[in-house]
C-alpha cells in the first residue's frame, strides 16, 4: 500500500501539472517498427553485453525456482524486467552512453540476483558447514573479482572516451552559450524557433519554440516522426512553427540535406521562404556565424 500510495500521488502530480501520466519526451519518440528494428533491439543488446543485466535475471529465476519462498519476493522483479525491456524496444532505445533507460531496474535485480546466486550453489554444494562457508566466500569474491576486471579493462577506454566527449561537449556548449547571448544582446524578448534548446533556453531569457518537441506538447504529439532520425529527435512539424510566427528561426539546413524533420518541412513551404530570408549573424568569441532566418 505504501507503494502504491507514492505512484498514486505521483501520477495524480503529473495529470495535474502536465496533463499527463508520461511525460511529453515520451511522445516525442517515434515508436512502432521501424524504430524496433533500426534502435530499440541493438539498444537493449548493447546494454545487455554492457551491464550484463540478463545474468542477473537468469540468476534471480534459477533462486525463484528453487526456492518457493524467494518465489514471492522475486516474482515482480521477474515480470518487471521483461516487460521493460520491452518497452525500452518498442520506443527505440536511447542514443545517450551508459544505458541509462535500464538504470532504474538494476539495484532491484543485483540485489535479488547476490542471494538467489548464493541460494543456487549452495543447493549444488551441499548444506554443510564449511560447504556454506565456501558458499559465502564464492558469493562475495566472484562479484567483487568480475566487477573489478570489467572496470579494470575498460579504464584507459573510458577515460580516453570520456575525455574526447568532454572536449567536445565542452566546445558546443560555449558555442551555443554565444548563440544565447547573440539574443540576449540582439532581441531578449524575441520568440525563437531552433532544434538543440538546451543552452538556448539556459543561458537567456528568449521564448522558444522547440522544433524536436521535446518541450513542446504539440509538436510531440501531433508532428510528425521520422523513425530513421536518433531517438528524442524524431518529431517535428513545420507548419506549426511558422503558425506560431516565430521573429527568428534557426536553420542550421533546410535544404534536401536536412537533418531534423521541421527542417525538411520549412524547406518544403512556401510560406517559410516568402516570410523569411536567411542571414549570418556574428558571435562573440571568435564562433562562427549562426544560420538565421
Amino acid at each position: 500500500m505504501p507503494g502504491f500510495a507514492v505512484l498514486g500521488a505521483g501520477t495524480l502530480w503529473r495529470l495535474v501539472y502536465y496533463g499527463s501520466p508520461v511525460p511529453n519526451t515520451a511522445f516525442a519518440k517515434a515508436g512502432g517498427f521501424e524504430v524496433v528494428e533500426r534502435w530499440g533491439l541493438p539498444y537493449v543488446v548493447e546494454a545487455a553485453q554492457g551491464n550484463w543485466f540478463p545474468v542477473a535475471w537468469a540468476l534471480v529465476l534459477v533462486g525463484a525456482l528453487s526456492d518457493r519462498g524467494f518465489l514471492v519476493c522475486a516474482l515482480p522483479v521477474l515480470a518487471l524486467v521483461p516487460a521493460w525491456s520491452a518497452y525500452v524496444v518498442y520506443v527505440g532505445g536511447d542514443y545517450m552512453p551508459s544505458f541509462r533507460l535500464f538504470v532504474p531496474v538494476l539495484p532491484v535485480l543485483c540485489a535479488l540476483a547476490v542471494p538467489a546466486g548464493a541460494r543456487a550453489l549452495g543447493a549444488v554444494l551441499g548444506n554443510s558447514r564449511g560447504r556454506l562457508r565456501l558458499v559465502r566466500a564464492v558469493v562475495v569474491a566472484v562479484p567483487v573479482v568480475a566487477l573489478c576486471g570489467l572496470f579494470l579493462t575498460q579504464v584507459p577506454d573510458r577515460i580516453e572516451a570520456e575525455e574526447r566527449e568532454r572536449v567536445e561537449s565542452e566546445e558546443q556548449t560555449d558555442y551555443r552559450r554565444a548563440v544565447a547571448q547573440l539574443f540576449e544582446d540582439r532581441d531578449p524578448d524575441a520568440l525563437v524557433a531552433a532544434n538543440a534548446v538546451g543552452a538556448l533556453g539556459y543561458y537567456s531569457e528568449v521564448r522558444i519554440v522547440d522544433m524536436l518537441g521535446l518541450n513542446d506538447a504539440h509538436i510531440a504529439r501531433h508532428g510528425d516522426a521520422e523513425p530513421r532520425f536518433i531517438p528524442g529527435h524524431q518529431a517535428g512539424d513545420g507548419d506549426y512553427v511558422l503558425f506560431r510566427e516565430p521573429d527568428y528561426i534557426i536553420a542550421w539546413s533546410v535544404d534536401p540535406e536536412y537533418r531534423f524533420v521541421s527542417d525538411r518541412e520549412l524547406g518544403e513551404s512556401g510560406w517559410f521562404r516568402e516570410e523569411y530570408e536567411p542571414i549570418r549573424a556574428e558571435l562573440e568569441g571568435g564562433y562562427d556565424t549562426v544560420p538565421l532566418c
